[in-house]
Formats: C-alpha cells, sequence, structure tokens
C-alpha cells in the first residue's frame, strides 16, 4: 500500500466565497482519478462512519477530496441547504481536475445530502466520469420532507437539529449547542425540537420545508442533467431506504410524473 499525505486547500468562487477542502493523495510522483464528496456535517469525518476513511482510497491510488459546503465546517458563505449547490459543484468539479496531482478523472461518492450533490450542477457544466449517490433522493417534497404529504417528524426534525447545533459550533455558542445536544440525546427534540430549529436557526431549511407542507407551497425544483445520467452510476439503498423507491425512478426516468 502507498504512503499517504493530506492537505488542506480553497477554492474561491466567482461570487468571492471560499471553500475549504481536504485533499488525500499518494505521497508518489504521479497523477490520479480523484473521488470527491462534497458534504455540510465536517471534512474531518469523511462520512467514516459508513465509508472507509480517506487514506485507504488514496493508498489505492486515488485522489481524495472531502469539501465543506457552503457556509458550513471552515467555508464562507451562509448555508442554504440544496438551493446552493448546482453552481458550487460544477465550480469544484473543473477546480477538482485542475489540481496538479489529478490525471483529469472525477469520480463521486457519498450518501444522503452527499448523494444529492453528485446529481447536481449547472446544465452545460462537464459531467463527472462516475457516481455513486447513496440513499438520496431528487424531489425535496416527496423524497426529502414527507410521505404522502405527511411530515416527516422524527428525521427532519433531528436533522434540523444537527444542522443548528453545527451553526452553534460555528458561532461559538456553547449555550445552544449544549441545549440542541441535550434534546437530540434524551430525545425530547419529539418535542422541543421545532422550538429549538425557531430559537437558534430560524432560516433552516427544514423549517422551510414544513412551511411549505402546511401552506401548500412550491418546493425548490432540483433538475437532473441528462449528460450526468448516461455516466456510470452506482446507485445504493436498503429495504427500507425511504428515498429509495421514487429516487430510483426519477433517475431512470426523469419525465415521468409521480
Amino acid at each position: 500500500m502507498r504512503e499517504v499525505k493530506w492537505v488542506d486547500k480553497s477554492l474561491k468562487l466567482n461570487d468571492g466565497v471560499e471553500l475549504v477542502s481536504r485533499i488525500w493523495t499518494p505521497k508518489d510522483k504521479g497523477s490520479w482519478p480523484a473521488l470527491l464528496m462534497r458534504q455540510p456535517y465536517g471534512r474531518e469525518i469523511a462520512s467514516t462512519i459508513t465509508y472507509s476513511h480517506p487514506e485507504w482510497w488514496a493508498s489505492k491510488g486515488y485522489i481524495v477530496v472531502v469539501q465543506d459546503v457552503r457556509g458550513q465546517g471552515s467555508s464562507g458563505g451562509v448555508f442554504k441547504g440544496f438551493s446552493q449547490e448546482p453552481s458550487d459543484t460544477s465550480e469544484t468539479h473543473q477546480w477538482v481536475r485542475s489540481l496538479k496531482e489529478c490525471n483529469g478523472k472525477l469520480g463521486l461518492y457519498g450518501f444522503s445530502y452527499q448523494g444529492l450533490t453528485q446529481l447536481t450542477g449547472t446544465k452545460d457544466s462537464k459531467p463527472p466520469d462516475c457516481l455513486s449517490p447513496a440513499m438520496t433522493g431528487i424531489d425535496l417534497k416527496n423524497h426529502w420532507s414527507s410521505d404522502g404529504g405527511a411530515f416527516w417528524w422524527n428525521n427532519n426534525i433531528a436533522w434540523g437539529l444537527q444542522i443548528a447545533a453545527l451553526k452553534m459550533r460555528r458561532e461559538n455558542n456553547s449555550l445552544g449547542w449544549e441545549e440542541i445536544r441535550s434534546a437530540l440525546e434524551n430525545k425530547s427534540y419529539l418535542r422541543k425540537g421545532l422550538d429549538l430549529l425557531k430559537k437558534y436557526d430560524p432560516n433552516n431549511f427544514i423549517l422551510e420545508w414544513l412551511n411549505n407542507l402546511n401552506q401548500n407551497k412550491d418546493f425548490q425544483e432540483i433538475k437532473l442533467i441528462s449528460s450526468w445520467l448516461k455516466k456510470p452510476m452506482l446507485i445504493i439503498g436498503g429495504l427500507w431506504d425511504p428515498h429509495l423507491g421514487l429516487s430510483l425512478i426519477h433517475i431512470s426516468e426523469p419525465t415521468r410524473p409521480y
């Protein structure tokens, strides 16, 4: 196995916001294909609760880039959920391919939020060479926020509070972080979670989703890019994965109505 090194690098986007990535590379001289994960939970974690550590992939001859999305981790800007990702994703793809250690080949991986960042980009951007979106959805209303119009209270309130807790950490708000952490640990978030979101993160996208459902408002539409869907894609999901069914239909037949 190859020895591995890592470094943090920043990409300055066209709007001036800087996105920070941790990059693992083989110590050997050469150029390598790149694996990219774009996520909101901290590049140091790199979703290793479900995936091998980036060092393992790098030891096999890959560059591994794990990026903090806009407004999360060490990246600049304000986090707005999925609405920010198409342009940020495409600019990141171009940047990764331009790295001196990269041979121009780009594969994407990740689950949940990190799955959807693989499927969204600007219309005319170059597609990745391969993708592996796991446990993810396309339609924000039907795949992410609700089942048959009923809001996923447990999943979404807990997820929203996870994002809010990360916001508290960025703001050095230890009181807010502790209150959210306690509610998640003792399960009181099922009763108190909505009020905590309104108190500590009033612009949280989970609140927007709940309001859209209550007010029968339209959700943001995630537009798939046909050239990307023609690339090799490994879709991973489980029997009880709530995102799986409609997502498979939507990816294979993006114009099919529900």
